[in-house]
């Protein structure tokens, strides 16, 4: 299997209404876990080769619950979900597309809808009334007798929440104003557009350089086994809108082509490089191999003098993906200026490149794109995936070796109760990202206060503030063995974020700075 849904359940009337729906919507390869904890489902669970049952006896809570049957999946991913939840068709193939696009160092969540799940109907005189606790009598013919509910199990079109916070306290919190936020619908950045600029110096100008097709020069080693090593972690492939026969390149090599004096791309001129000693028809000018041994910075294709080359007229053209996190949240989120021409970028891709040509890559406004000497990296966005601070914690996806080395299912925390906040802030605060996939949706019943389908958890209120003192201990005070970033980072990272001013950041700070 390549994917398990974990549901841990305590006697829950619309848990057979949940398997039944994921069944039916279910496109991958993808397996269901139900924990029962304390008590056997009613009504019962249909029995399916994809459904596996746990029963335990005595009641262990939903943290270790969720724990339990994650032990017994052997898929490499794991999506929690509560047991009153209703699925896009696909949902599961959906989500694992988007890891393959994000990467696994995130933890993920599909856009989120209010499930309507029944409606309360009177069979006498046909009066309905939407789910909540059960009506002490029928509005239309004043008799409760006949008061029964009416399956419905439909995700509302409206809201479809992508955005969560969480304030000082801390608090959940639904963050509709960061989705308003300019710049916030493009996305996260998945990878970047490659140019390595050149246009010779006014010197190699006058002397007539030009390219030379059907040549080959060699490539400086460390440049070749710089992209090698790239292709043996990332995506780095050709495109059509770049090369005339690169449609069918394989994702594990990388694309060179020759281009002219004029910038037209020489003719059938694509090259691979596979690895270090697989280096085929590489047919450009030795320019390229000047500026590399000698780290020269060439003059700009726009002749404007600058240090920054342009992004169309190339010897290397091709897509790069990033397959860390780079911190390039000011492109994103605008209380952060737009970096300067002299600002820094940091990424996995821009610092094996940094490795080897030495200097920083810097951002150039005019052409959305950061330069280092003649190589240029221009941001891709995915507008399919878009960060968010933290998670409501009725659903989220992660691979199996992820949900155990940042023990996202902390039992000694409490066994119910801001599982969201602990989610997010584990996976943001020990360097990944929480991401939401708006190209599918889950839809989540919130329970009203009506004694027959009311929280199955009994926790008081003492406990449920005793979860929460634990979860805010654990990251406040920097305890999480994986954690690298203070939450005060996370908190700007987002800022502005409601329930956090000035006063309750500076405190948070504080307590920062003396845990260790």
């Amino acid at each position: 299997m390549e994917l398990s849904l974990i549901i841990p359940a305590r006697p829950e009337i619309f848990l057979k209404d949940t398997i039944e729906d994921a069944l039916k919507n279910i496109e991958a390869d993808t397996d269901i876990i139900v924990l029962l904890d304390g008590k056997w489902s009613e009504p019962p669970i249909i029995q399916h080769d994809r459904v596996n049952i746990i029963y335990v006896s005595k009641p262990i809570g939903q943290r270790a619950g969720a724990n339990l049957a994650c032990k017994l999946s052997k898929s490499k991913y794991i999506m929690k979900v509560d047991a009153h939840c209703s699925f896009d068709k696909g949902f599961d193939r959906k989500m694992l597309e988007a890891f393959k696009i994000s990467g696994d160092n995130v933890t993920m969540v599909p856009t989120m809808k209010n499930l309507h799940a029944f409606d309360w109907r009177c069979h006498r005189c046909g009066w309905r009334k939407y789910q909540g606790p059960t009506p002490q009598r029928c509005g239309g013919c004043n008799d409760s007798r006949f008061m029964r509910r009416k399956m419905m199990w439909i995700g509302k079109p409206r809201p479809n929440s992508s955005s969560f916070s969480f304030d000082s306290e801390p608090h959940f919190a639904y963050n509709n104003e960061l989705t308003k936020r300019k710049g916030y619908d493009k996305g996260i950045i998945i990878g970047y557009n490659l140019s390595i600029d050149f246009i010779a110096s006014d010197s190699l100008k006058d002397s007539g350089s030009t390219t030379q097709i059907g040549t080959q020069p060699s490539l400086i080693s460390s440049i070749v086994n710089l992209l090698a090593d790239l292709t043996s972690s990332h995506q780095f492939t050709s495109s059509s809108n770049f090369f005339r026969f690169g449609e069918n390149m394989s994702v594990n090599t990388v694309g060179l082509s020759s281009v002219d004096s004029s910038g037209g791309v020489g003719v059938e001129e694509i090259v691979s490089v596979g690895n270090e000693s697989q280096v085929d028809r590489i047919t450009t000018s030795p320019i390229l191999t000047d500026m590399v041994n000698n780290r020269n910075v060439l003059s700009s294709t726009s002749g404007n003098g600058t240090d920054e080359p342009g992004v169309s007229n190339s010897v290397c053209k091709g897509f790069l993906s990033e397959m860390s996190t780079p911190t390039i949240t000011p492109l994103i989120y605008p209380p952060f200026p737009i970096p300067t021409s002299r600002s820094t970028i940091n990424s996995d891709v821009i610092n094996k490149f940094n490795s080897v040509l030495g200097g920083e890559f810097v951002y150039n406004e005019k052409t959305s794109s950061f330069h280092n000497g003649s190589v240029a990296l221009t941001p891709v966005y995915d507008n399919g995936l878009t960060e968010t601070m933290s998670l409501q914690g009725s659903s989220f996806m992660c691979t199996r070796e992820k949900f155990w080395e940042l023990d996202l299912g902390g039992e000694e925390l409490g066994n119910w109760g801001n599982q969201g906040l602990q989610v997010a802030c584990a996976t943001w605060l020990s360097g990944g990202r929480v991401l939401v996939n708006h190209r599918t949706w889950y839809a989540h019943m919130f329970r009203t206060q009506g004694l027959d389908f009311g929280f199955p958890y009994e926790l008081s209120g003492r406990e449920t503030q005793r979860t929460k003192s634990n979860v805010r201990d654990l990251f406040w005070h920097k305890k999480h063995p994986k954690q690298i970033y203070p939450v005060s980072w996370l908190v700007e990272k987002f800022a502005p974020v409601t329930g956090w001013d000035e006063e309750s950041l500076n405190k948070l700070k504080e307590i920062e700075s003396h845990s260790k």
